[in-house]
């Protein structure tokens, strides 16, 4: 990496002969390399080879606004990878994916999206539900509700069950009709 940040010119590897090529590379990291440069963690010279033009995104959990964008962006993503038609999103369910603090950052959200349409494959529209289901930690008054189903299992067994019985009572206890 070094000798092509230097020279443009890299060599296949197991290869003998040099060729260039018009690439552009992209570093990212969580800290500061300055920083770590100071501390000896970071090599200079290679902090001097991809320091050319620094810019700094912020996360996700400081640019909710994005949030809906990028939602929409993944779902496109996840729905030709699968197949799959695209589903909305409540406006409930996004309000919940503003106000979590997202600690893995827009990998978290991706792997969200790609949950979610995995487990809700019935639904049309994404629901707050589903993002319970689909592993997101709630919290507040939404979280307390949700949390309360227990594990998305319990959840099913529960609704199945009572769902059962409300047929059975539907079809006044004939189960074959049921």
């Amino acid at each position: 990496l070094i000798e092509y940040l230097k020279t443009g010119k890299a060599k296949r590897a197991g290869g003998d002969s040099f060729y260039t090529c018009d690439t552009r590379i992209l570093f990212g990291t969580e800290k500061p390399l300055n920083d770590l440069v100071q501390s000896g963690e970071f090599r200079e010279d290679l902090y001097t080879r991809i320091n050319s033009l620094p810019f700094e995104i912020k996360s996700l959990r400081d640019r909710v606004e994005d949030i809906a964008v990028l939602y929409d962006h993944f779902a496109d993503e996840v729905c030709r990878k699968m197949g799959t038609p695209k589903k909305s999103i409540r406006p409930e369910a996004l309000d919940i994916l503003k106000s979590y603090k997202w600690p893995g950052n827009v990998v978290e959200l991706l792997n969200l999206v790609e949950r979610v349409y995995i487990l809700a494959d019935q639904v049309t529209e994404i629901g707050v539900e589903d993002l319970s289901y689909a592993g997101l930690t709630l919290s507040g008054k939404v979280g307390a509700i949700f949390n309360s189903f227990g594990t998305f299992r319990e959840a099913r067994a529960q609704f199945e069950k009572e769902f059962l019985l409300a047929k059975i009572e539907e079809n006044n206890g004939n189960i074959s009709k049921t």
